[in-house]
């Protein structure tokens, strides 16, 4: 039984920071990834009624400005020199990694129940993947390699795809219960519409910035007009009903790619901002795990589909990801390590999920069990899967080499610099100072150096 104890809002705030950093920082000694420290953290203060549905619903900005952040900073780091001869084949792997599991998924929950709208569902959803928690462990140790790039490319259009098999299964699924309210054409179109909302206002905003920004030598004077774009594209989204992760990550991109590089001897200031807000979404999801769906009557069949939807998703992105890094002839470490960088599932699967749920729970019958059951058997798996997921990506990163020796040292809100940071600061001291030697530089490189080792100790 739950007790809601009456807490001031800004002290379960600053409570769920405290406790997320916490479990983080004793999780990592153990080299699990800080995320699943986060998610503990918000499970706990979740059953004992802290972060009850009242708390959740008014935290419900910071998960939409988050996400916005987290897809502003992707963007970013996808660089048009990276893509370079790169994206047919990186397509290839994409599209096989995402339908074997939509396919596969598919198949199996129709072979358990044969409900064809539930295995279709089930299925769209398995196609997607989980950028932030994903993203998350690439940032926090530093990870850099051909695992890592084809991966940040197949966690925006993995969930392109998984929108558009979503949308299309929901028409599907309201077309078989009622035919003559929703003609199957009429809902089909809405994914694509939000895709090309979500382009054009990303385009548009990026386009403004990077005019702004080219005729200042510092991008560090427009760190408050490059934040409130973000907001004022994730409240866009929120407000025309698309989605706030991909249009910032449209926005990043232009701003990464066409904003001159001359510009950007700045501290990254934008990463220490947004690692606040980041701990607090994952704190979020955490709470938000329902442990009672384990114990209600159709526990026994959720379990199963539960356990159905992770494996076959698991079997199929392996095995989708391997054949296509086989036919696209991509490096070894590609075939054998992508597949368990892509469990993660969270935001898109659970916001997909209760977009399934309302629009079937308005038909009322066995179209309202269907969506219920649907949203229980994604937050079961999501559940276990944001907390192997981390931990997956972690090891197959490893594995392929991707993890620097210090990479362990670094996450967003410690005091260390990464090795990119740092150079640029010395070279925007050595620039900007005329007295400035190349022995200033190598002091000041050794400073740094040491508070890392520091650190580390």
């Amino acid at each position: 039984m739950q007790v809601q104890l009456e807490i001031d809002f800004v002290m379960i705030i600053g409570l769920a920071l405290i406790l997320a950093f916490v479990g983080a920082l004793s999780l990592k000694r153990l080299g699990v990834p800080q995320i699943v420290g986060f998610m503990l953290a918000g499970l706990v203060l979740g059953q004992i009624g802290v972060l009850h549905e009242g708390v959740l619903f008014d935290l419900h900005f910071l998960v939409s400005i988050a996400l916005g952040l987290i897809g502003y900073n992707i963007g970013l780091e996808m660089e048009i020199d990276t893509f370079k001869g790169k994206i047919g084949k990186w397509t290839i792997i994409v599209l096989l990694g995402a339908f074997s599991a939509f396919f596969v998924v598919s198949f199996l929950v129709h072979w358990i129940t044969g409900n064809i709208v539930l295995s279709l569902v089930l299925g769209a959803l398995a196609s997607a993947s989980a950028p932030a928690a994903t993203v998350d462990v690439i940032w926090e140790n530093q990870c850099e390699g051909p695992v890592s790039d084809t991966l940040m490319f197949m966690l925006v259009f993995d969930d392109i795809i998984a929108v558009i098999l979503t949308g299309a299964t929901i028409a599907f699924g309201l077309w078989w219960f009622a035919p003559v309210v929703y003609p199957f054409a009429s809902v089909i179109f809405t994914p694509f519409i939000e895709i090309i909302l979500s382009t054009a206002f990303g385009l548009f905003f990026g386009f403004i910035f990077t005019q702004a920004a080219n005729r200042f030598k510092e991008r560090g004077r427009l760190l408050e007009m490059e934040l409130g774009m973000i907001f004022l594209l994730v409240g866009l989204a929120n407000t025309f009903h698309f989605s706030d992760i991909f249009v910032c990550i449209v926005y990043g991109f232009i701003v990464g790619n066409f904003v001159k590089k001359d510009t950007e001897h700045v501290p990254h200031l934008l990463k220490r901002i947004m690692s606040p807000i980041v701990m607090i979404f994952f704190v979020i999801v955490g709470a938000k795990i329902d442990i009672g769906l384990f114990f209600g009557e159709t526990g026994p069949l959720v379990f199963i589909l539960a356990i159905t939807y992770i494996v076959g998703m698991t079997v199929a992105k392996y095995s989708g990801t391997y054949i296509g890094a086989v036919v696209t002839r991509s490096p070894d470490t590609v075939r054998k390590y992508l597949g368990p960088c892509l469990l993660c599932q969270a935001g898109v699967s659970i916001g997909l999920g209760i977009i399934i749920e309302q629009s079937f729970f308005e038909l009322g019958g066995e179209a309202a069990i269907l969506g219920s059951l649907i949203l229980s058997v994604v937050s079961i798996s999501t559940m276990f899967l944001e907390i192997v997921g981390p931990i997956s990506v972690k090891w197959a990163l490893g594995k392929a080499g991707e993890i620097p020796i210090h990479g362990e040292l670094f996450a967003p809100h410690d005091y260390i610099f990464d090795e990119r940071e740092i150079f640029d600061e010395l070279a925007y001291m050595y620039e900007m100072d005329d007295d400035a030697s190349t022995d200033d530089m190598f002091d000041e490189l050794g400073t740094l150096y040491e508070m890392g080792r520091e650190e580390q100790e």
